[in-house]
């Protein structure tokens, strides 16, 4: 009980901060990209760190998860991530993660555009004693942004939570980017992240058959802050399919589709791939790798 009146203090001090910096991509495992990123309420691996720390707690073994992301097939950018999560004893769970977007070296190009984005997190998930099947989690991040004009760094929450209904529905809800202070600029200047909630709902249907939406809002949007997404997995033995929709605004439209296989000979090994395609932006390919030990 002392822990949770401690957890339940720092929310509420968070909450009390300052909620537009950019710091778009943050994203882990292509399965969840396959599935337009609705999964609030459906993530049960390395990704919850960046997803729903609330998710933490229901991930049941050590995993590590890596991911590349080769964004709308632009030459000189490159995303990475790595997550890690880790049971401990009872029903907490620790995750940590470390992320990078940045230009490739090109002394052609270099000069044009030279610009990075480097992320790193440190999560925490557990269960409420008191009302089954409620978890709950946050996750601290660092952030920091390096281009021509100006560096910046800060840091910032997310904070979230995973109702299982029954062993069939399940629901979920993230507050993320909550600004600790400001983000500050080597030019002095100075601005908080733009905020955002995010509701989830995920069903299976029928066996091995998962539907899951999210509706997000971003609390400073003047212009289109409501963006949904839809995501169906079916799986097959030891093969995934999946796709999805995403609607980020009347010019912003993403069709998403992959495929994850759990490798049969190798035990605890999963590779998955996502394809995605932007209305506005061309398209994207995402691989990554879990390994469960």
């Amino acid at each position: 009980m002392k822990r949770l009146i401690i957890y339940f203090i720092i929310f509420l001090f968070l909450c009390s901060q300052s909620l537009n910096a950019a710091f778009e991509i943050q994203e882990a495992g292509a399965r969840n990209t396959a599935m337009a990123g609705a999964v609030t309420s459906f993530v049960k691996d390395a990704s919850a760190v960046f997803y729903n720390p609330g998710a933490l707690a229901l991930v049941q073994n050590s995993e590590i998860l890596l991911t590349q992301l080769h964004p709308y097939s632009w030459d000189l950018l490159m995303y990475h991530s790595l997550a890690f999560v880790h049971p401990l004893e009872g029903t907490d769970t620790i995750g940590l993660s470390v992320s990078y977007l940045g230009t490739l070296r090109d002394e052609d190009y270099k000069e044009q555009i030279d610009y990075n984005e480097l992320m790193i997190s440190a999560a925490y998930g557990f269960y409420l004693p008191f009302i089954d099947g409620l978890s709950m989690g946050f996750s601290m991040k660092y952030l920091s942004t390096g281009s021509r004009e100006a560096d910046s760094a800060g840091f910032a929450l997310d904070v979230g939570g995973v109702y299982s209904m029954n062993s069939k529905v399940d629901l979920g809800i993230t507050f993320k980017d909550i600004t600790l202070g400001h983000i500050k600029y080597s030019t002095g200047h100075r601005e908080t992240l733009n905020p955002s909630v995010t509701l989830g709902a995920s069903a299976e249907f029928f066996r091995n058959f998962i539907g899951s939406c999210d509706l997000n809002m971003k609390v400073k949007e003047a212009v289109d802050p409501f963006t949904a997404g839809l995501g169906l997995q079916y799986v097959y033995k030891f093969i995934g399919v999946r796709a999805g929709f995403k609607y980020g605004g009347k010019e912003n439209l993403f069709i998403t589709s992959g495929l994850g296989v759990v490798l049969p000979y190798l035990q605890g090994i999963g590779a998955d791939y996502a394809f995605v395609y932007n209305t506005g932006l061309n398209y994207s390919n995402m691989f990554s790798i879990n390994i469960k030990f």
